[in-house]
């Protein structure tokens, strides 16, 4: 995504090759809070804020040649994008539609949802400035490490739990220890 001062908003996908920058969408006052490619390279997962002022966010998809949009998570809650689960089968974020900061995962199959979305972590946290979540990824292996902001930087690990892809675990967790190594 790129914000100049008096110029538009744009998502933009940049060759890795010779630098040339492709506008996807140009996406106004409404930039994303955060978005990632899809692991096959054919989604761009976004969130936005929805219409009024409540300071909610919806969750998007759009084909990375921005053909399509397609509101992925649409919900009266503030729903952000934390990310997508390798292999591009599952789309992670945190909602506050039960009253507090919880993980959900909804599967995905084509840029559509293929089922409702599923609470996997209650209390998780909430995607916030100055402080909360600040996601950080999937590893090859499925776990997904977020940060905490607060007034200290913590890191958390979810671990796929027993081989079932359709919860994780996300009790397992580090702390880094300044800029050293962690403390187990």
């Amino acid at each position: 995504m790129t914000t100049y001062r008096g110029k538009p908003r744009r998502i933009v996908l940049i060759s890795v090759s010779d630098g040339a920058i492709r506008v996807v969408k140009n996406v106004g006052a409404t930039a994303p809070e955060w978005l990632e490619l899809s692991p096959d390279g054919r989604w761009i997962a976004y969130d936005a804020l929805q219409g009024g002022e409540t300071g909610n966010h919806d969750i998007f998809l759009l084909s990375a040649d921005g053909s399509r949009e397609i509101p992925l998570v649409k919900h009266p809650a503030d729903d952000c994008l934390l990310g997508w689960a390798p292999g591009g089968d599952w789309i992670v974020f945190s909602s506050d539609r039960t009253g507090s900061g919880d993980a959900y995962i909804v599967p995905v199959e084509d840029g559509k949802a293929r089922g409702e979305a599923l609470l996997v972590k209650r209390d998780f946290g909430r995607v916030s400035s100055p402080t909360g979540i600040v996601p950080m990824g999937f590893a090859q292996d499925g776990t997904f490490y977020y940060a905490v902001r607060s007034s200290l930087e913590d890191v958390y690990v979810a671990v796929e739990a027993s081989g079932c892809k359709e919860a994780l675990n996300f009790d397992h967790h580090f702390r880094l220890a300044g800029f050293g190594r962690p403390e187990f």
